[in-house]
């Protein structure tokens, strides 16, 4: 859209002003592309445009000029999609709020993935129209046309499903530059109720219990009042950007809660100790001028607010606080369940709900003598990655061997592949990846029993090379079938190897399987 600058803006209406103001210059193919018409009202409705356009208004509107109007005026917000990208995309707005795409994860360290680089729109908006412009709060033609909700609403702010409480917030848990950047982490967070948010998780129920030592993450919010009028409501839209992309742009905040989206109504995020408070605190508007788009345009006229907008932090008042000044008593007391003093008793609550009661897992093994790798089924544990288990695996103890790997199977039906401890005896070439060789794709380069490790059935013929298997073999052609595959004590057992590759699995194995690493002394 071509605008009027500042400073041809009078020169515009001087050369406009007496042609719409005609009757006899109604012929809108004599009017100039970007031409202003100011209204005389900050308020633009059907009355204030009429008036506006005066003898030439059935011109540009002959047929349902009531509905045309509606959407003219509703032009006057700018698009929350539009801080983002162009054309708008809502999946990159929805997924980002989930905390799944390269805004919650880029690598600052290369320049294709730089957030100054593919965030260039949403660094434009932020320096040059945050202060100047109203946001529509996010709606998505690409939800309405799909028939899947007519309404547009992403599901993370959808004003008539989840956002009772007038109330908003991001949770991170992380940044895009760790090396340069940090995060003030503000909140334990407790639970999460996933069917609350079963459309960022895709996971339709469940629930997640954090425990975590320290505070988990740094939470901000805003909220708005009910009166329809008041600049937090007319302006919640931009709280919502100065929350989420502007701590994501300026900051390098970003991740989300595991199970949780990273920015939802609060109905939607997890049970949290605290938010910080962002605030729309002023907002003069002194005018809306109508812009010529042609008259062959869809829309033959939008609409431009000028609006002053100052953001805040709420008084220094954090989010349940400042919430007070514009709630009732019993919506304080609803989000006081969701923003809590601490989790102990929130989190005891929400488990007796569902008739839980704390336990504990007994571990597999001494934590003191082995350190977790990865697991599978029972013995599940996220995998710690190649770099830490070569930290771990490759580096000399001090009495002069390599810490021994073992691999434990629950369920393996023969005894000898239950537990299965493997010594090291050469160092491992830095340019393949050691915790793959273990996982998914048993190899022979640099990895030959009796000349680069050996396998033991307990750790005590380990340290002391006694009762070594003798045979092993590799280099299975799908490349998906991990640690032993067939090895044996005498002889080629097939069956109990394992495997962490994509669409491939083991149903001796993957019920119960896990590795773990020796601890250096």
């Amino acid at each position: 859209m071509k605008l009027c600058t500042s400073s041809l803006i009078l020169a515009v209406l001087a050369a406009h002003q007496a042609v719409y103001a005609a009757p006899s210059n109604c012929t809108t193919s004599s009017w100039t592309i970007g031409g202003i018409i100011p209204l005389d009202s900050t308020t633009c409705n059907l009355a204030t445009v009429t008036a506006a356009l005066g003898s030439c208004f059935t011109t540009v509107y002959p047929g349902n000029a009531a509905e045309a109007v509606q959407k003219l005026c509703a032009s006057m917000e700018v698009p929350f999609g539009s801080i983002a990208s162009t054309p708008i995309n809502f999946q990159q707005d929805k997924n980002y709020m989930d905390g799944q795409t390269l805004l919650n994860y880029g690598n600052q360290s290369k320049v294709s993935e730089n957030i100054a680089v593919f965030g260039g729109q949403m660094g434009r908006f932020l320096s040059t129209k945050a202060a100047s412009t109203r946001l529509a709060w996010p709606t998505y033609q690409a939800v309405s046309a799909s028939g899947y909700d007519s309404t547009g609403y992403m599901s993370n702010f959808h004003l008539n499903n989840s956002c009772a409480s007038r109330v908003a917030m991001c949770c991170f848990t992380g940044t895009l530059s760790p090396a340069t950047q940090s995060i003030p982490r503000n909140a334990d967070a407790c639970v999460h109720d996933i069917s609350a948010s079963k459309n960022s998780s895709h996971v339709r129920r469940g629930s997640t219990r954090f425990n975590i030592t320290g505070n988990d993450a740094y939470c901000v919010g805003f909220s708005w009042s009910s009166d329809p009028n008041s600049v937090s409501n007319k302006y919640k839209a931009n709280a919502l950007s100065a929350i989420s992309y502007a701590q994501t742009y300026t900051l390098g905040y970003s991740g989300n809660l595991p199970s949780a989206p990273m920015c939802g109504c609060v109905e939607q995020m997890p049970i949290v100790t605290k938010a910080d408070c962002v605030s729309v605190d002023a907002a003069t508007e002194t005018g809306v001028n109508l812009i010529y788009q042609g008259n062959t345009s869809a829309m033959p006229l939008t609409a431009k607010l000028l609006t002053s907008v100052t953001y805040g932090n709420c008084n220094g008042n954090d989010l349940k606080t400042f919430y007070s000044t514009m709630s009732t008593v019993a919506e304080q007391t609803a989000l006081a369940t969701r923003i809590v003093e601490s989790c102990d008793s929130s989190t005891a609550k929400f488990m007796n709900n569902r008739y839980w009661i704390s336990g504990s897992k007994p571990a597999p093994v001494d934590p003191s003598k082995w350190k977790n790798v990865a697991g599978k089924g029972t013995l599940y544990f996220p995998s710690i990655g190649d770099s830490a288990f070569r930290s771990l695996s490759l580096t000399l103890r001090s009495d002069g061997r390599y810490p021994v790997v073992y691999r434990k199977c629950a369920q393996c039906s023969s005894v000898d592949y239950r537990d299965i401890y493997y010594q090291r005896k050469t160092p491992y070439p830095t340019n393949l990846d050691y915790l793959n060789n273990f996982l998914s794709n048993w190899t022979s380069v640099s990895n030959l029993i009796g000349i680069d490790f050996d396998l033991y059935g307990s750790y005590s013929d380990a340290i002391s090379n006694k009762n070594a298997w003798t045979i092993c073999n590799y280099d299975d052609p799908s490349g998906a079938i991990g640690f032993p595959r067939d090895c044996g004590k005498t002889a080629l057992v097939a069956g109990y190897w394992n495997t962490w590759a994509i669409g491939a699995s083991n149903s001796v194995t993957d019920p119960g399987v896990a590795f773990f690493v020796e601890v250096s002394t």
